[in-house]
């Protein structure tokens, strides 16, 4: 499958499960990650970064830690591919980039798929609260699928240049 139809169906996926879930909303509150600073609703005086800072026995359950792993890994992976890069042809520097953009962004509707399937058949084929095996199969099968044929769409238009429809 080509890169910009297989597009149009991640977007529709995350739509879809945007619709499913009632996660998709129009006011500008939820709209901030609250991972970010402060929790946006009305009640809240929590804000992430000073409680991170001042209570130190709650890191493990902190959403800022997720936030500095993943900055992390993005510059630990982005020295690695400078290094990398330095002795490849141009065309394979100046498109890396955007190969990643196209993979990250691809990563996001796969994800909430698993997630999705993943609940959806665990709450009817497992007992609440229980590892559920057939529902993670059936997911990984499912997401791991799309996923895969995401990265083999984003790989062809690195190596050849064509998006097709």
């Amino acid at each position: 499958m080509k890169l910009l139809t297989l597009a149009m169906v991640l977007v529709i996926v995350q739509l879809s499960i945007g619709l499913f879930d009632l996660s998709l909303s129009l006011d500008g509150e939820s709209a901030v990650p609250v991972q970010y600073g402060s929790d946006v609703s009305i009640n809240s005086t929590t804000n992430y970064l000073y409680d991170f800072v001042t209570n130190p026995h709650s890191w493990s359950q902190s959403a800022l830690i997720l936030f500095l792993v993943s900055v992390t890994a993005f510059i630990v992976t982005a020295s690695i591919a400078a290094g990398f890069f330095k002795y490849q042809p141009a065309d394979v520097v100046y498109f890396a980039g955007l190969f990643s953009v196209f993979v990250g962004l691809g990563s996001v509707p796969v994800i909430s798929l698993f997630n999705v399937i993943n609940r959806e058949i665990g709450a009817f084929a497992c007992s609440a609260g229980s590892y559920c095996t057939p529902a993670i199969i059936v997911a990984a099968l499912t997401a791991g699928l799309l996923g895969l044929a995401w990265l083999i769409a984003c790989l062809n238009w690195w190596r050849t240049g064509s998006t097709g429809v």
